[in-house]
């Protein structure tokens, strides 16, 4: 368990399950970490006790690097399938990291904040914040600038937020709250800059750098051991994406003929390795878990050697751990057929003993 700056405990996190967050290892990340906790106390602070969030939940706050619009987005630590969903106690507030550099003041990071914990707030039936609006986003739009100006902060920061906001319906119903809003607030402080000095550096730390390269004319079986061992920790601790970028980049690298047939050695070693696809669905278990199963990662990879122009080549041993699998885990085989039936023999699976082949 980690714990905050004022020493309460703070939810676990694996890493694996939410993407691109930066460790709070990282100096830059635990230094903005402290500061989102402190302005989040300074939001709630005046908050009835029935609503006290950081006496009822335990809420972790981190940088995220992502492609996305949004500056920050709330999640439940337990229910992470459903990022809508924010069912029980333990809760991460991610903010994306390039979007902060547009933020200027700690009052608009509070309203950033403040927006993100009135999800929470809404989500759990709190009476207050539903009778501000129906619709949800702007309900909580309408909490946050409560939450401001009762905090101290300057709520004003929102029109000039609002000025940059896409032209969509949505928009303009929250933009036209909030400006509701406004009006019956007075007595506006200056904001106060804020000074992005202490994580403006912090930075997702990718995975790649704990997976093990292939050295330059490795046998053929060294390398399918080495990325099995790759796929292992892919398996227990994430790294998908940065293990199929270099996966893809080994293959290409190796051109069709060399490249399909490493990628099929390498299938058939990880079939045998790792438990059966269908039965881990079928027995449920952790979602995220099974997204990170080897063989649903090579799938991830698979389009990519079906797209390979030239000959391919079909080792006759892996086609038949191969096919023998398929019959064993058909659901699977059935969600990928279009891109097996590109790779492997065109037989349609009962007659594996070709070697070579010319490429679709």
């Amino acid at each position: 368990m980690e714990k905050n700056q004022n020493g309460s405990v703070l939810p676990d996190v694996d890493l694996a399950r939410f993407n691109r967050l930066v460790p709070l290892s990282d100096r830059g990340a635990k230094a903005f970490a402290e500061f989102a906790g402190s302005v989040a106390k300074k939001l709630t602070a005046a908050l009835p006790d029935g609503e006290s969030l950081p006496n009822k939940y335990r809420i972790g706050f981190y940088l995220q690097d992502r492609p996305d619009s949004s500056p920050a987005r709330i999640c439940s630590c337990q229910y992470r399938l459903d990022s809508a969903d924010l069912s029980g106690n333990d809760f991460v507030v991610m903010f994306n990291r390039e979007k902060l550099a547009a933020v200027e003041s700690e009052d608009e990071l509070a309203f950033i904040l403040g927006h993100e914990l009135s999800h929470l707030m809404w989500q759990h039936g709190n009476e207050r914040v539903r009778a501000l609006s129906a619709n949800e986003e702007a309900a909580c739009d309408l909490n946050a600038v409560q939450m401001l100006f009762k905090a101290g902060y300057d709520p004003a920061v929102v029109s000039a937020m609002d000025q940059n906001a896409p032209l969509t319906d949505e928009w303009r119903i929250r933009k036209e709250a909030r400006r509701q809003a406004l009006n019956g607030f007075f007595d506006f402080r200056q904001p106060k800059l804020l000074d992005q000095t202490p994580w403006q550096e912090a930075r997702y730390k990718k995975w790649q750098t704990d997976f093990k390269r292939p050295l330059p004319n490795m046998p053929e079986n060294e390398e399918v051991i080495l990325m099995c061992e790759n796929l292992q920790k892919v398996y227990n601790s994430g790294g998908s994406e940065d293990f199929q970028q270099m996966l893809k980049d080994c293959v290409n690298a190796k051109g069709s003929e060399n490249g399909s047939r490493f990628f099929l050695r390498l299938t058939a070693a990880v079939m045998a390795k790792f438990p059966p696809i269908d039965k881990e669905k079928k027995e449920g278990g952790d979602y995220r878990v099974r997204l990170r199963h080897p063989i649903n990662v090579l799938g991830n990879v698979l389009p990519a050697v079906a797209a390979m122009s030239g000959k391919k080549l079909f080792p006759p041993e892996a086609c038949a751990k191969i096919q023998s699998y398929f019959k064993e885990n058909p659901d699977y085989y059935r969600t990928m057929k279009i891109f097996w039936d590109k790779v492997l023999p065109s037989s349609h699976m009962s007659e594996m003993t070709g070697c070579r082949r010319q490429g679709r």
